[in-house]
Parts: C-alpha cells; sequence; structure tokens
C-alpha cells in the first residue's frame, strides 16, 4: 500500500470559518513540524498523546497561540 502524506486542515475559502480548538491549532502546528509517512489514525494518535502529556500551562501556552493566530487571521480578512 503506498503511504500517503497528510497536510493540516484548512479552510476553504468558501467554507464558513470556525473557532479551531487549542487542540487543533496544536496538531495542525505538530503536522507542519513533521514530514510524516504513515496513516492520519497513527499521526492522530501520536498527537493525542502528545498534548495529553502537556501540563496545563503547556495546554494554555497553546491556547493563547491559537487566539492570537485567528486574531491575526480575523484582522487579515477585513484589511
Amino acid at each position: 500500500m503506498n503511504e500517503i502524506r497528510f497536510v493540516p486542515y484548512k479552510n476553504g475559502e468558501n467554507k464558513t470559518k470556525k473557532k479551531q480548538n487549542a487542540f487543533i491549532y496544536f496538531r495542525n502546528e505538530m503536522l507542519k513540524r513533521d514530514e510524516f509517512k504513515v496513516r492520519m489514525c497513527d499521526i492522530s494518535r501520536r498527537i493525542v498523546d502528545k498534548w495529553m502529556e502537556l501540563t496545563e500551562e503547556e495546554k494554555d501556552e497553546w491556547r493563547r497561540m491559537q487566539d492570537l493566530s485567528e486574531n491575526s487571521q480575523f484582522n487579515r480578512a477585513f484589511i
């Protein structure tokens, strides 16, 4: 079976943009950083495990970065 490289989810231009939660933001950042050559369910499981290992303070940092990311995307839409 051929391996497929998956990329992070992106909202299409025609789709309604909804707020990502911090975990999805974290997951997408992890996918950008690593070259995964595995099935999507394996990728997700590894990232879930990493997320669960984070302290609440580390998760809060990801939540802060996710909020900043959304705000910058929102501001760009109105420029």
